[in-house]
């Protein structure tokens, strides 16, 4: 999850790691946790946060940003607040756009809602910072104690949203709350760069979808594999047509209000014709997928599989 405490501004002066592990106190992750900053040219110190349903020792974390707008928000310092010490090992271009970066603590961190980075930038205009895996994939990882192999995954991400509110994940919003869908090619675009924006800032080829979303209380969209492109090229087989692999740019990941609500949703959402399926997430497996023959362009198909 990501969390600004209300008021808090950069200053070149302060140990934000000493105060992520002095002062930063979440008692309760739905009313304490702030994902927002003010678009109002001031300076602001957010932090990354692993948030747990009970407390937990992890020794590694590795997560990245989605697309933002670097005009809009300009970090100015960051760093890793490890329990002791620890190793960074950071993309070329962290902490820009799509870039990530791995942790390595030398002593494990422990608790249930446990400050591992801290960001400080200042604000210019709005825009998101969506937090996801490293090297485009969609979730962040932590890994076990220290000397394990062990790693999962986080069932959710969080958004910091910069002049908007953002995404404020908790330990008991799970994956229940969310609607897989796959989308025939056209149904849903995310302004150009992004891999993920509200609900309203989307376009729907389905003047229906849209209602659908907010009667569910959805508002927020993300691309369910943020660094998937289009295969256009495709390749030869033995038959003589050409194979393509399977289109996962169309795949997004809606979270309703609810899980009560995710049910009705993905039935209504599967119903629309702009949609190939849609399905509460945890009712699919992700598995490997084979590219299948089809003999016209990959982007006039219809899907069969998901």
């Amino acid at each position: 999850m990501v969390h600004h405490p209300a008021g808090l501004q950069y200053s070149a002066e302060t140990d934000y790691r000493a105060y992520a592990a002095d002062s930063l106190s979440l008692p309760d992750c739905r009313e304490d946790v702030n994902p927002t900053v003010p678009a109002d040219g001031s300076s602001s110190v957010w932090f990354v946060i692993a948030a747990w349903s009970e407390a937990k020792e992890f020794a590694g974390v590795e997560f990245g940003f989605g697309h933002y707008d670097e005009q809009a928000y300009a970090i100015v310092d960051h760093g890793p607040c490890f329990p002791d010490s620890g190793s960074e090992l950071a993309d070329a271009g962290w902490p820009g756009p799509l870039a990530g970066t791995t942790l390595t603590a030398a002593t494990a961190w422990e608790g249930a809602f446990v400050p591992v980075y801290y960001f400080a930038g200042y604000a210019y205009g709005e825009t998101e910072i969506a937090i996801q895996g490293r090297r485009g994939e969609p979730l962040a990882q932590v890994s076990d104690a220290v000397g394990t192999a062990s790693g999962f995954r986080a069932s959710r991400c969080g958004v910091l949203g910069v002049g908007r509110e953002g995404i404020r994940v908790c330990p008991d919003q799970g994956v229940s709350q969310e609607v897989l869908v796959w989308f025939a090619p056209g149904g849903l675009a995310l302004p150009a760069g992004t891999t993920h924006a509200t609900r309203e800032a989307a376009s729907y080829s389905s003047p229906g979808i849209d209602s659908l979303l907010a009667a569910s209380g959805v508002r927020h969209v993300a691309r369910t594999h943020p660094a998937a492109v289009r295969d256009t090229t495709g390749f030869p087989t033995g038959s003589g047509r050409r194979a393509y692999r399977t289109d996962l740019t169309s795949r997004f990941t809606f979270v309703a209000a609810g899980a009560s609500q995710v049910e009705s949703l993905a039935e209504a959402l599967g119903a629309d014709p702009s949609v190939l399926r849609a399905v509460r997430n945890g009712v699919v497996l992700e598995s490997l997928v084979f590219p299948d023959e089809f003999e016209h362009d990959p982007s006039m198909r219809r899907a069969t599989e998901m």
